[in-house]
C-alpha cells in the first residue's frame, strides 16, 4: 500500500494482540539467501498489546491502514 508523503518501509505480522514481528525480508520475493541467512533480519516481540497497540499507531499515522475505512 502506498503510504504517500510519509515513507514506510518496515515490514509488520501480527496474528494476535500481543505477537508482533517486524523484519527487513520483503517476504514475497525470493530475495533471502540461503548461503547467508543473516542477510536479512528480524525481530518477534510477544507482550500484552504489543501488536494492538502498534496497529493502533500505525494506523493513526497512516490512516489509508485502517481495515475499516475500506
Amino acid at each position: 500500500m502506498k503510504t504517500k508523503k510519509i515513507p514506510l518501509h518496515g515490514k509488520f505480522a501480527l496474528w494476535d494482540n500481543d505477537d508482533l514481528v517486524v523484519t527487513s525480508l520483503n517476504w514475497a520475493s525470493a530475495s533471502a539467501d540461503p548461503d547467508f541467512p543473516w542477510g536479512e533480519i528480524g525481530v518477534h516481540i510477544n507482550a500484552p498489546n504489543i501488536a494492538s497497540h502498534s496497529l493502533a499507531r500505525l494506523e493513526a499515522i497512516f490512516p489509508m491502514l485502517n481495515s475499516s475505512s475500506v
